[in-house]
């Protein structure tokens, strides 16, 4: 399974999502999903930093797909991510 996922270690994988929220891309909204590499699952309730180039930074905890919180900014910056916790 790839689908634009890639390993971020300890047998999980994530991959993000990134858009334009208007049609003249003037903000912008992005956000990863955290799956377990073997399975596929969904890593639930993990504690996460996602962070924009710009200096913004989100904490949240994944959903129950996996997913952070979408992050919005003004500008298309790259977004990156840290676990805060390990995960069960």
């Amino acid at each position: 399974m790839n689908n634009g996922f890639g390993s971020i270690g300890s047998g999980l994988m994530a991959r993000n999502e990134d858009e334009a929220v208007n049609d003249e891309a003037s903000c912008f909204r992005g956000r990863f999903q955290v799956l377990e590499s073997t399975s596929g699952e969904a890593v639930i309730g993990a504690a996460a930093r996602v962070r924009s180039t710009g200096g913004q930074y989100l904490t949240t905890t994944t959903d129950a797909e996996g997913f952070t919180a979408w992050v919005e900014r003004e500008a298309s910056e790259a977004l990156a991510f840290d676990l805060s916790e390990p995960t069960p």
